[in-house]
């Protein structure tokens, strides 16, 4: 199943900004701005299968089991890394299977937890489908 650095892949193939993937900072501002840290995403296998386009930017194929390949972004696609951008909304996906999707506007305590490092955070509501 493709996953948040899968479909960050995607958005760069389809010509959007990169400011990073796993790690950003967010500063306090009247507009928010994130950050980037690092100009790398860390691709799971089976990745290459999905974005055969990918395979000229890792750097090495060979890597050990249970290791992730490595992309440099910022030597991939330059043009499309931003050191900064202001944020607009803050979307956390929850994926539970079967589902119809919602969306709903977080309160302040939502947002602080969807950006907390936690996977399971969400801000992105989903019912079950009948």
């Amino acid at each position: 199943m493709p996953a948040k650095t899968t479909t960050t892949v995607a958005c760069l193939l389809d010509g959007l900004r990169f400011v990073g993937d796993n790690y950003v900072l967010l500063s306090h501002e009247a507009t928010p701005v994130v950050h980037g840290i690092y100009n790398n995403v860390k691709l799971r296998e089976g990745t290459l299968e999905l974005l055969p386009e990918l395979a000229s930017a890792v750097k090495t194929l060979e890597v050990e089991d249970g290791e992730k390949l490595i992309v440099d972004v910022g030597q991939w696609r330059p043009r499309q890394v931003a050191s900064g951008l202001p944020v607009k909304a803050l979307v956390v996906p929850e994926i539970r299977g079967p589902v119809r999707r919602a969306w709903f506007r977080p309160s302040p305590v939502e947002v602080l937890l969807a950006l907390a490092p936690h996977p399971r955070s969400t801000s992105c509501r989903t019912t079950a489908a009948r």
